[in-house]
């Protein structure tokens, strides 16, 4: 059977119980924009809807935006500090989700020259546009997660997720975002395995996930959320009841 890429909304909606319950009053949506965006590349479209079941019964609601194969090196590609720019016009959200770094191994132009992955000109410019997402995403004190991808099997990929990744935590840091790391969602030791035990977690293309690997993705960053809006709006205000593995479901 070939492997599945992409998993449909309905089938991870019921597979993956990742919910929260906000107190009476947490706060309701703006009328005219949802409040929270999960947003990113094809690792966000496996967890957006077990995240946005978890905001559902909280009280929020949610939109998607994810581009295939997008991230900051290539803005041809999708152009995320622009995006972030105009969705911040629209109006302040609660909270913003990104989950970005995976395809992001490209060199970069600049002013018309071409610069390595991994350059000090690359790095600058990979930090600059960070900079000016979280500026714009953070328009009225949203809460944004920037989320790194977990362990990718091909080496070259791996070094190259562990750079940006490392940038990501650092600008977050300095910049008022939170930086929320998968390296050891999907297995204890962080490292690539397409299987735990018996489970299937990951596809073969070493990427992307199986529906296992996408309901403890998706915990994971609903666990940063959570901590997130705890951090900003009161200990205690959000109970997130996270995602239960399957070998404990059986």
């Amino acid at each position: 059977m070939a492997p599945r890429i992409f998993i449909a909304a309905a089938v991870i909606a019921s597979l993956f119980p990742v919910m929260a319950n906000a107190k009476e009053g947490a706060g309701a949506d703006s009328p005219s924009i949802p409040s929270v965006l999960i947003s990113g590349d094809s690792l966000a479209l496996a967890a957006a809807p077990a995240i946005a079941r978890m905001l559902s019964g909280a009280g929020l609601s949610s939109e998607l935006e994810a581009t295939i194969g997008s991230g900051f090196a290539n803005p041809g590609k999708f152009d995320w500090p622009a995006f972030f720019e105009r969705d911040a016009a629209r109006g302040a959200r609660r909270a913003v989700v990104l989950s970005i770094g995976a395809n992001d191994f490209n060199a970069i132009r600049l002013n018309g020259k071409r610069h390595g992955f991994g350059s000090d000109e690359w790095d600058a410019e990979y930090r600059a546009r960070l900079r000016r997402l979280i500026a714009a995403a953070r328009t009225g004190r949203t809460v944004l997660v920037i989320v790194s991808p977990p362990p990718m099997r091909d080496a070259n990929l791996e070094r190259a997720v562990v750079h940006v990744s490392k940038i990501a935590r650092d600008e977050s840091f300095r910049n008022g975002a939170v930086h929320c790391d998968t390296s050891r969602a999907l297995t204890p030791d962080g490292r690539w395995a397409e299987r735990d035990g018996k489970v299937q977690i990951r596809l073969s293309d070493g990427v992307h996930f199986a529906p296992e690997g996408a309901g403890r993705f998706a915990g994971k960053i609903a666990s940063c959320l959570a901590e997130a809006f705890d951090a900003k709006e009161g200990k205690g205000r959000f109970r997130l009841v996270g995602h239960e593995p399957e070998s404990n479901r059986r």
